[in-house]
C-alpha cells in the first residue's frame, strides 16, 4: 500500500519559516502536537498512479493537468517507483504550486524493502528516516506547499518506528521546518486507543485505509477524538506475528435458558480477509464449548452477513448456557492478519446477560498474540486530545477488488468515494485521498471521481459566510434599551451593503445582550425587536450573549462591602474574583481598556456556583426566545441567524484587572488611578495584581503557591465549556453556537479555551486581522476543533483604511471554508468610511460562483 489542504500563500509560509514558529510541542504533556498551519482545511487529495514517459521519468505537464481536472487540492508523491522519483518531485514542486496543489512526500517502509521485500528502497535515503525528515525539511522551505509526508504500513513496523524514533525524527525535522507535518499511514482495524495514547504526541495526524461502512469511520473518529464511543466488537489477529497451531481468542457471555419450544442464536458476522489461503483462522461460534457454528476466513467480500444457527440441542435442559465467539488457528500463521466482526446479536428462548453493545461484561480467554475489543471498557473519552486524519480510499479497480471484494466496478469504486466525502463533510474526518487513482484518459474511474471531488468542493464553497458588523453595545444599550434597536439602523446596514445575487458571502449585524446588567423586561424587548427586524429586512444576525462584561444589574452577586448599596451580601466575596487566596483578598473595583481606561465592577469569580447559576437563568430565559424565532422561519431563511455566541473575551485579569491595592483607590477620583495597564508579555499577571485565586481555588485546580499561566486558562476554558454546554442543552445545535475566547501574546495557553465539545470555537483578531493565519494561538488551537466551524468573532484590522488592504484582509480571514463568519467592532467606526463599505462590496461580489 502506498498513499489538501488550503491553497498556501508562498508569502505567508515564508514568513513562518523565516520567523521560526514551532507548532509541533514534543512531548508536552497532555498536548497532542498542533498541525502546520491551514494542514486541514479543504483536503481532497490523490495519491501515486503517477503518469510517466517512456524513459520512466515522471510527466509533469500531464500530472498536472489531470490533477487539475480532478479537483483536488493536494498529491501525495510516492518515492519509489523509480530512483529519480526525489529528483522528479524537485521539479513537481513548483509546478504543482502555481496549480495551487499542495504536494505530501511519500515513504514506504522496512516491510516494503530489501532485504524483507523486493528490489526497490524509496531513493536516495533509503531505510534512514530520520535523514529523510530531514531532506524533506530543507525541501519544504524552498517550495512552501511542500507541507506533509506520510510513510506506509506503520503500524506493521511499528516496532522500528517506536515514539522515541519519532521523537527524533519529528525533532529532526521541526528544527528546520517547524510547520512540516508527518502523518503515519493506518488501516481502520488498526486505530486503537493504545495506539492513540502512544503515538499522539509525535505524530500530526494519520492517513487510514480503506473504509468499508460508516460505522468504521465513527469509531475512528471516537478513537482520535478521545470520545465516548462503544467499540465494535471483534477479534482479531495482528500481520507480522507469528502463531501456533491451537491459538485463539474467545470472548463469552452467560445466558439463562427460558421456557421454549426451540432456540435460535443469530448474529451479523464479516472478516476483512479476501485472499484464498485457507485452514488457517477458522471464526467460530460456540454453545458450552460446542461448537455450533464454523467458516473459514478466507475468500469473500468483506460485507456484513446474516448468521442463524439452531441451538436447540445444544441448550435444551440446562438452566443456563455459555455464548462465546471464537477465532482459532488450525495451523501456525507467519504474516496472516485479520479483523473478525460480529454484531447485532439476537436471541430466541435465550436471554443474554449483556449484549454486544456492553464489551466489559464479556469474559475473555486467549492464547498467543490474538486481540479482542470485546473483554475491555468503552474508552471514557475525555476529549484530551484531536488527532486528524485523513481517509484513504480505493481509486483503482484492481486494488479496490483486492479490499472491498467483487463486484470491482468503477460505480463501486465511486461509492466508496463517497461514503469517505461524505463523513469529511460531516466532519467525522478531515481529508479524503484516493489510493491510485487511473489518471489515464481511457480510465473509467477518473470521471466519476473527478465528478465527486467537484460535487463536494462545490458543496462547501456553496455554504454561506458572512461579513457582520456589529453594533456599538454602548449606542444598543446592550439589550436594556429597547428604543435602541430601529428600523433605520437596519435599513442603514442594508442600503450601505446590499445583498449581491448569488454571492455566497451575506452582509448581516451583530448585537450584544448583556444579560447581568438591566432589567428582564427591557433585555427580552429588545432581543425580540432585533430577531424581528431581521426577519423584516432579511438581515442575518449573530446573537451575542454577555454575562461577564458588564454585570452592573446584579448588585446582589457582586456587593459584599457596601451596605448601603442593593444587593448587599458579605457572602458576595464568594462571586467576586480575589488578589489572595482567602476570602479577605476579594476585590472592589476592576479596571478595562476598550479605547480608554475604564472603572469597572469587580472581577466575576467564574467559578461561582452562584454566579454560574445566575448565567444559565439568564441563558434559559434568552435563548429559548432566539430558538423559537429561528425554527419558525422558512427552510430558505434559516441562515438569518448566523449563530449565537457566548463569552466575550472570556479571560482572567484583561478585560478586568486589578492595580495593587486596587481596593483602596474605589474611594478616591478615578484621576488618581495608576494608568499603566497591561503588559501581555508578562503572564500570567500581565504587570499588574494576580487576580484568580478564587476561581482556581474553587475549580479546585490549587489553593495555595503562585498562579500560573495554564492555571488561568483552564479556568476561562472550562467557564466557555460551561456556557456552551448550557446552550447546547437548550437546544442550540452546534453549527449556531460559538465561543469567545481571545489571546494577547502570540501563542499564549488562552488561546485553547475557545474550544469544547459543544460548540465552534472564536476568537478576537485585531493585530492578525489581516491574516488570522498568522496568528499562531488560533492556528494552534484550531486542529484540535472538531467543530463543523469557527469564527473571527470580534475583528477590526490596524493601519489604513484603504481598499485594497481591506479587502486582501476580508479574502484572508474568510479564505478558510471553515471561517463561519467575521464579525467588525463596530458599524459605528466603519459606516462613513467609503474606501472600507467599498472593500466589503467587493469581497461580495468577488464572491458570486460563475455560470456554468
Amino acid at each position: 500500500m502506498r498513499s489538501p489542504i488550503a491553497r498556501v500563500r508562498v508569502i505567508f509560509l515564508l514568513a513562518l519559516v523565516l520567523s521560526g514558529y514551532a507548532g509541533l510541542a514534543l512531548g508536552r504533556e497532555g498536548a497532542n502536537p498542533a498541525p502546520a498551519p491551514g494542514l486541514f482545511r479543504q483536503h481532497l487529495a490523490d495519491y501515486d498512479s503517477e503518469l510517466r514517459r517512456p524513459e520512466g521519468r515522471v510527466d509533469l505537464d500531464a500530472m498536472i493537468a489531470r490533477l487539475k481536472e480532478l479537483g483536488v487540492t493536494a498529491y501525495y508523491w510516492l518515492i519509489w517507483h523509480a530512483p529519480t522519483d526525489w529528483d522528479d518531485l524537485k521539479l513537481f514542486l513548483p509546478r504543482a504550486a502555481e496549480a495551487g496543489i499542495e504536494v505530501w512526500v511519500y515513504l514506504v517502509p522496512p516491510s516494503e524493502s530489501p532485504p524483507k521485500f523486493g528490489t526497490r528502497y524509496s531513493e536516495p535515503f533509503r531505510l534512514d528516516y530520520e535523514r529523510w525528515a530531514e531532506e524533506i525539511a530543507k525541501l519544504s522551505l524552498v517550495h512552501p506547499n511542500l507541507t506533509a509526508w506520510v510513510i506506509d504500513d506503520f503500524y506493521a513496523n511499528r516496532a522500528f518506528f517506536t515514539p522515541t524514533y519519532l521523537r527524533r525524527m519529528q525533532e529532526r525535522a521541526k528544527r528546520l521546518s517547524p510547520r512540516l507535518a508527518f502523518l503515519p499511514l493506518l488501516y481502520f482495524r488498526e486505530i486503537r486507543a493504545q495506539f492513540a495514547e502512544e503515538y499522539r504526541q509525535v505524530i500530526d495526524g494519520v492517513v487510514v485505509a480503506y473504509l468499508q461502512d460508516r460505522e468504521e469511520i465513527e469509531w475512528a473518529w471516537a478513537i482520535l477524538n478521545d470520545a465516548v464511543a462503544v467499540p465494535p466488537a471483534e477479534l482479531g489477529y495482528p500481520s507480522n506475528t507469528r502463531s501456533q497451531p491451537g491459538d485463539f481468542v474467545m470472548a463469552g457471555q452467560s445466558a439463562r435458558v427460558l421456557p421454549a419450544d426451540g432456540y435460535v442464536l443469530a448474529f451479523r458476522q464479516r472478516d476483512d480477509f479476501m485472499g484464498p489461503t485457507a485452514g488457517y483462522h477458522f471464526k467460530q461460534l460456540l454453545v458450552d464449548d460446542a461448537v455450533v457454528w464454523e467458516q473459514d476466513v478466507a475468500g469473500g467480500p468483506p460485507r456484513w452477513r446474516e448468521v442463524s444457527v439452531d441451538v436447540t440441542d445444544q441448550v435444551r435442559g440446562k438452566a443456563d448456557v455459555t455464548v462465546a465467539f471464537r477465532l482459532l488457528d488450525k495451523k501456525g500463521v507467519s504474516n496472516f492478519g485479520v479483523r473478525w466482526s460480529v454484531g447485532e446479536l439476537r436471541t430466541e428462548g435465550l436471554n443474554l446477560g449483556a449484549s454486544l453493545a456492553e464489551p466489559g461484561t464479556w469474559k475473555v480467554d486467549r492464547q498467543g498474540a490474538f486481540e479482542a475489543t470485546l473483554g475491555t471498557s468503552a474508552p471514557v473519552g475525555q476529549r484530551r486530545f484531536h488527532i486528524p486524519f485523513v481517509s484513504m480510499t480505493a481509486g483503482d479497480i484492481k486494488e479496490f477488488g483486492e479490499r472491498h471484494g467483487d463486484p470491482a466496478t468503477p460505480e463501486r469504486v465511486a461509492e466508496h468515494l463517497r461514503l469517505s466525502l461524505q463523513a469529511w463533510q460531516d466532519g467525522k474526518c478531515d481529508g479524503v485521498v484516493t489510493y491510485c487513482l487511473d489518471k489515464r484518459p481511457a480510465s473509467r474511474t477518473f470521471p466519476l471521481a473527478q465528478e465527486l471531488f467537484h460535487e463536494f468542493r462545490k458543496d462547501q464553497q456553496r455554504t454561506s459566510q458572512f461579513i457582520l458588523v456589529n453594533r456599538n453595545p454602548s449606542a444598543a444599550g446592550r439589550g436594556g434599551r429597547p428604543a435602541a434597536v430601529s428600523l433605520e439602523g437596519f435599513q442603514e446596514v442594508r442600503k450601505a451593503l446590499p445583498d449581491v445575487p448569488g454571492a455566497r458571502i451575506r452582509v448581516g449585524m451583530g448585537y450584544i445582550f448583556s444579560y447581568l446588567q438591566g432589567k428582564d423586561e427591557a433585555l427580552l424587548a429588545s432581543l425580540r425587536r432585533v430577531l424581528e427586524l431581521a426577519e423584516q429586512t432579511n438581515t442575518p444576525v449573530l446573537i451575542q450573549f454577555d454575562g461577564e462584561q458588564w454585570w452592573e444589574g446584579r448588585p446582589d452577586l457582586w456587593n459584599w462591602w457596601d451596605p448601603s448599596l442593593p444587593g448587599f451580601d458579605p457572602a458576595n466575596r464568594q462571586n467576586v474574583e480575589w488578589s489572595g487566596w482567602t476570602p479577605e483578598h476579594a476585590t472592589k473595583i476592576a479596571w478595562r481598556n476598550w479605547g480608554r481606561q475604564l472603572r469597572v465592577r469587580p472581577a466575576p469569580n467564574l467559578m461561582s456556583p452562584r454566579y454560574r447559576q445566575a448565567c444559565h437563568e439568564k441563558m434559559a430565559l434568552v435563548i429559548p426566545v432566539v430558538l423559537d424565532w429561528w425554527k419558525a422561519l422558512p427552510a430558505e431563511k434559516k441562515d438569518l441567524l448566523v449563530g449565537i455566541k457566548v463569552g466575550w473575551e472570556s479571560s482572567v485579569g484583561v478585560n478586568a484587572w486589578y492595580y495593587p491595592n486596587g481596593n483602596a483607590l474605589l474611594a478616591k477620583p478615578a484621576a488618581e488611578d495608576p494608568t499603566y495597564g497591561l503588559k501581555n508579555d508578562e503572564l500570567p499577571a500581565r504587570g499588574v495584581a494576580p487576580i484568580g485565586y478564587a476561581a482556581v481555588k474553587m475549580a479546585g485546580l490549587r489553593d495555595r503557591g503562585k498562579l500560573t499561566e495554564a492555571d488561568l486558562a483552564e479556568i476561562a476554558r472550562r467557564h466557555l465549556e460551561d456556557l456552551s454546554r448550557q446552550a447546547a442543552r437548550l437546544g442550540v445545535p452546534r453549527e449556531r453556537l460559538f465561543t469567545h475566547g481571545a489571546g494577547w501574546k502570540d501563542g499564549e495557553l488562552l488561546y485553547r479555551a475557545a474550544v469544547n465539545a459543544f460548540s465552534c470555537p472564536g476568537w478576537s483578531f485585531y493585530r492578525h486581522a489581516a491574516d488570522p493565519r498568522r496568528d499562531y494561538g488560533v492556528q494552534d488551537a484550531l486542529p484540535h476543533s472538531d467543530a463543523p466551524w469557527w469564527a473571527a468573532t470580534e475583528w477590526l484590522p490596524p493601519g489604513p483604511r484603504e481598499v485594497g488592504p481591506w479587502r486582501r484582509a476580508l479574502e484572508n480571514t474568510l479564505a478558510d471554508p471553515r471561517c463561519r463568519y467575521l464579525c467588525i467592532y463596530n458599524w459605528e467606526g466603519i459606516r462613513d468610511s467609503e474606501p472600507v463599505l467599498e472593500a466589503i462590496r467587493q469581497t461580495v461580489a468577488a464572491s458570486v460562483e460563475p455560470c456554468p
